[in-house]
């Protein structure tokens, strides 16, 4: 493998590597000494970067929320009227954009950490205010905060193979909260 060739380069691989080691290990296995293994690293390398392993996973896991904040709001952006915003709301329940198998995993960890670590919850709660603010393009708040837990709730679902209800009976679900 290349050397990257900044050290925004290498904060990334590192970034990268922790993430990978949550999903293998989770948060309690991820150590120094893995991430530098797995990011192809001396661990020195690695606390010329980060001085802490809290620091990486900080890092880590916000990359995950800016990432899926992003494109949840994007999803939600496209979307011309509340019709399209449901079917956004189905995408993000029933495609890839929130409930991929990596992120689904990488949010189970950071949940569990964040109860824990006042910094990482503050990841979280800076996460779900984005996306009640995306949602807020289409819904009020107080729907978008309901649609952002049904989110949550059947992407959790759906990622634990629970019965799921189709996309058609969650567009229902999701056309009567939103009626006037």
């Amino acid at each position: 493998m290349a050397a990257p060739s900044t050290e925004q380069d290498m904060r990334s691989r590192i970034i990268q590597a922790a993430q990978d080691v949550i999903i293998d290990h989770g948060v309690v296995g991820a150590t120094a000494r893995k991430i530098s293994s797995h990011a192809g690293i001396s661990p020195g390398t690695l606390t010329y970067h980060f001085q802490t392993v809290d620091e990486i996973l900080e890092a880590a896991f916000s990359r995950l929320a800016e990432q899926v904040s992003v494109n949840f709001r994007q999803r939600l952006e496209s979307a011309a009227n509340v019709s399209e915003a449901i079917e956004a709301v189905l995408d993000l329940i029933c495609g890839e954009i929130v409930a991929a198998p990596r992120n689904m995993l990488l949010s189970f960890e950071l949940y569990a950490y964040a109860s824990r670590n006042h910094k990482i919850r503050q990841i979280c709660r800076n996460w779900l205010r984005r996306s009640r603010d995306a949602l807020s393009l289409h819904f009020d708040i107080q729907i978008a905060m309901t649609i952002d837990a049904l989110i949550e709730g059947f992407t959790a679902h759906r990622h634990l193979g629970e019965e799921m209800l189709s996309r058609e009976e969650l567009r229902s679900i999701l056309q009567k909260l939103t009626s006037d």
